[in-house]
């Protein structure tokens, strides 16, 4: 007599069970995780807006290169792919090439293609060129599409300290503080902002708010110094 055996074992998972597993896991930010299933996944059986969502992924973890690598393989799916030649744009801006970044977002801006991030991104390139007076009009911009975009009022307001306008810089950083008060970071920028006008109170109240955000913050720590200094302490 014979027997036949049922194989009991669980069925191996398919690259598309995977890839919606390792969406999941990107989006609660579980980073690390989630580049371990990509990496479980051969790249062919990955469309172009899968692969673009891996390769936000690398940049998110600083592997700039192996997302450059990924966002080009983007392109060569789908060459209008918007969203992978604004993220190129935006590593090579992360990376110190602001000049190739204005170059590239300007080409979609010239495309046609329109979005408030695009404005941002755009913004931010041109005021690290030094084209001010451009990066105001693309900021101002960017607002009028998303009067809530809290990066755009945190960049308009360091454009304004950078032509020497801190109360202006003052009025968006507080405005990017109400859409975001637990930002540490915007509570700096206010209390440089209160810096510049010799307000020290204000600029004190600003760090400590920063401080009990993250009593560690070393550029909190470091204005706080300063103001300490400047009262004579």
């Amino acid at each position: 007599m014979s027997f036949r055996t049922t194989n009991t074992s669980t069925p191996p998972l398919t690259s598309a069970a995977i890839l919606a597993e390792a969406l999941k896991l990107q989006q609660r930010g579980q980073l690390t995780a989630a580049v371990n299933l990509y990496q479980q996944i051969p790249l062919n059986h990955l469309d172009a807006n899968s692969l673009n969502a891996y390769a936000i992924l690398q940049a998110q973890l600083g592997q700039y290169t192996h997302a450059q690598q990924l966002f080009k393989q983007v392109l060569k799916l789908n060459p209008k792919h918007t969203n992978a030649r604004m993220n190129l744009a935006n590593i090579a801006l992360e990376q110190g090439d602001a000049k190739s970044a204005v170059q590239a977002l300007q080409q979609l801006l010239r495309n046609g293609v329109r979005s408030a991030d695009l404005y941002y991104n755009a913004g931010r390139a041109l005021a690290q060129t030094g084209q001010l007076d451009a990066a105001m009009i693309t900021l101002q911009t960017c607002l009028e599409m998303a009067p809530q975009h809290q990066l755009a009022l945190n960049e308009l307001g360091n454009l304004f300290r950078k032509l020497e306008q801190p109360q202006k810089a003052r009025e968006c950083y507080l405005q990017a503080i109400n859409l975001n008060p637990q930002h540490k970071g915007l509570w700096v920028n206010l209390s440089n902002s209160y810096l510049e006008t010799d307000s020290l109170p204000e600029a004190l109240d600003a760090i400590n708010t920063a401080l009990k955000l993250d009593p560690n913050y070393a550029e909190a720590l470091s204005n706080l110094c300063t103001i300490y200094l400047r009262q004579g302490q």
